[in-house]
């Protein structure tokens, strides 16, 4: 009986159910729970939006927390760099002043630097022709070495032996490389190039004595004045001075040594008159000076090829400056190999570059050699003397 009416219930419900789908409360029902289900939906989204943006306002006000500290040490950082760049431009400033001085420093060895460069060029090429063996016809003519004997700048000082020993050989390079200096000092080591002749040269340097500015004015208008014309004339004073070089010495060499030698001395000219020409350019004149002196920092002893020059030596030097002093200072007669320069500015001198000199001990070898070799002589002309008066007596 139990069981009949659950079964009837069930299917009294089933009727109700289908009524329910059936009728237009139905579809209201169903939009009911549809737009319910929406709601819900959008109040739990709402509600995970709103946990959102808790977190991130949690994380803005840390955030700002922290960029707050940034701030306030960035700020602190800032305070800090200004004190050093502060701090650093007075470096900068002090810094500016020692490189002014030290660029002038640069300058003064580079000037030195180029001296030197032009006596290695004179002291190998005089060395590479005149230092070694020269054949015997060398000798034989007398004229030539009466010549160089007698120039204006050896005038007899140097001894000149007609052989090939050390001493002569030695003799012979410091001689050339001297005249090669004094001819120098005429045609290449002047103020300008705008005359043939040292004139204008003469004029400027006793102008400056006078008045140094005046005569640096001078020779900066004169320096400026015809460049074309200029440079034609420095070709002009390099090739006189070739020329004149050449009279003195050709007869040492053979025809082929000769025309070597020429072309050589002409490159190592050219070369030198363009180093020169930046010297010209300087506002404080540099001089060459020959004069020997009391200073012995101006001079040095000339060393002889086997013993000075080579490609990692500057200048020739003693290897004790002591002694070489102390020789230079008890000079009685001496011989300058390669004149000092000086750098005037407002009439004070300071020197670049000493120069070099022989002392009468240097040449002493080279005189005992050249005494006895004309003793000899002197004896072979009595002996045929004698014989000559032997035989006319004989007859």
């Amino acid at each position: 009986m139990d069981s009949l009416s659950s079964a009837s219930s069930c299917e009294d419900l089933i009727q109700q159910l289908q009524r329910l789908m059936t009728s237009d409360a139905y579809s209201e029902l169903l939009l009911i729970v549809k737009e319910n289900a929406i709601l819900r939906q959008h109040e739990r989204d709402l509600n995970i939006t709103n946990e959102q943006n808790l977190k991130t306002l949690g994380h803005l006000q840390q955030n700002l927390e922290t960029a707050t500290e940034q701030i306030a040490e960035y700020s602190t950082q800032v305070d800090g760099l200004t004190q050093e760049i502060q701090r650093l431009q007075i470096a900068l400033n002090n810094a500016q002043g020692n490189m002014k001085i030290k660029d002038e420093e640069l300058r003064e060895n580079k000037k030195r630097d180029q001296l030197q460069d032009m006596f290695k060029l004179v002291h190998s090429l005089i060395v590479e022709f005149f230092g070694h063996d020269l054949e015997n016809p060398a000798f034989q003519d007398q004229t030539t070495w009466e010549n160089l004997r007698n120039h204006d700048l050896l005038k007899r000082i140097v001894p000149l032996p007609l052989s090939n020993t050390t001493s002569a050989k030695d003799m012979r390079v410091a001689a050339l490389i001297g005249i090669c200096a004094e001819a120098m000092s005429r045609h290449i080591f002047q103020s300008t190039y705008l005359l043939d002749g040292s004139q204008l040269h003469e004029l400027i340097d006793a102008l400056q004595s006078y008045d140094w500015n005046q005569g640096s004015y001078l020779r900066s208008v004169l320096l400026r004045s015809l460049i074309t014309e200029q440079k034609e004339n420095s070709l002009k004073r390099t090739k006189r001075l070739v020329a004149e070089v050449l009279k003195l010495t050709k007869p040492l060499l053979s025809a082929k040594r000769q025309v070597l030698f020429e072309d050589a001395l002409l490159v190592v000219c050219k070369k030198i008159t363009e180093q020169w020409m930046q010297f010209q350019e300087l506002e404080a004149a540099v001089e060459p000076d020959f004069e020997l002196n009391d200073d012995a920092g101006d001079w040095k002893l000339f060393l002889f090829p086997k013993r000075a020059m080579n490609n990692n030596v500057e200048f020739p030097q003693d290897p004790d400056p002591k002694k070489a002093e102390a020789k230079l200072s008890m000079m009685q007669t001496n011989f300058v190999v390669w004149p000092a320069f000086f750098i005037s500015e407002a009439g004070e001198l300071e020197l670049l570059r000493p120069g070099f000199a022989l002392s009468e001990e240097q040449m002493q070898p080279a005189k005992s050699e050249e005494n006895a070799i004309s003793s000899r002589r002197a004896r072979q002309e009595a002996r045929r003397t004698n014989r000559r008066k032997a035989k006319i007596s004989a007859t």
